[in-house]
């Protein structure tokens, strides 16, 4: 896909080139379309280049995704600009899907809704004008993980997306002691309740040292493998290393 976005990039910047890098990049983006229901954002990211959209959109977004951010707060807000690029206003219809809840093994664990509040849903733009809207998402208090969706711009029949992320991620401290095991390397392996391998770490250490996880809040069970040399791991349900 790289060298189509890219040769994209490149009409889009000889076409207007009044246009920024980043203009260019949230206009790609914004414009691209779903490739199918069943893919999910972290599968199809902002879906499937659109060209002549992108040529010929009529506004820009001042960012290509919302990010929250890592929230220990019930609510997070995010001011985002939007810019009508033509000769006449433009009117705006401004709306927010429903927030997927992934775990740290990017499996869907619910689907939320309104958890996107706007404080604009309809806007008129004037020619070569700007607007603000302020983007909040309201956290439940259980919601835990990587929480995503989308914003939807509809104007003159079309309509342009951003999509939106937060993660609720907790920074996690391991400490290994390899005190005499003889160890020239670490490995650092993480599994949730079902036992599915959510993060590793391979550590090119033999002495005694600390690693960290940024994981959703809950329970998990660590792995911590002392060797000699590069390890070569087994499935889980063949068996561990020994050592």
């Amino acid at each position: 896909a790289t060298p189509h976005v890219a040769g994209a990039a490149a009409l889009i910047k000889q076409l207007r080139p009044g246009l920024t890098a980043n203009e260019i990049k949230t206009i790609i983006m914004s414009t691209a379309g779903p490739l199918a229901e069943q893919y999910d954002l972290f599968t199809q990211g902002a879906g499937k280049l659109d060209v002549v959209k992108a040529a010929n959109a009529q506004i820009v977004i001042d960012t290509p995704v919302i990010d929250f951010g890592n929230s220990i707060r019930q609510s997070e807000s995010k001011i985002v600009k939007i810019k009508n690029t033509g000769p006449s206003a433009k009117t705006i219809r401004i709306r927010a899907s429903d927030t997927t809840q992934f775990d740290s093994s990017y499996t869907v664990q619910q689907v939320y809704k309104d958890l996107i509040s706007l404080n604009i849903q309809n806007l008129t733009i004037p020619a070569y004008g700007e607007a603000s809207l302020n983007v909040t998402i309201n956290l439940p208090v259980a919601a835990g993980g990587i929480l995503v969706g989308s914003v939807y711009y509809d104007v003159g029949g079309e309509t342009y997306t951003t999509n939106y992320i937060t993660t609720r991620l907790a920074l996690t401290t391991i400490n290994i002691d390899t005190k005499d095991t003889g160890a020239s390397s670490q490995s650092v392996l993480l599994f949730d309740e079902e036992f599915r391998m959510v993060r590793s770490k391979f550590l090119d250490t033999g002495e005694n040292a600390q690693t960290f996880f940024l994981i959703p809040p809950g329970q998990y069970v660590a792995y911590a493998i002392a060797q000699e040399q590069f390890p070569f791991f087994y499935s889980p349900s063949v068996g561990w290393p020994t050592n």
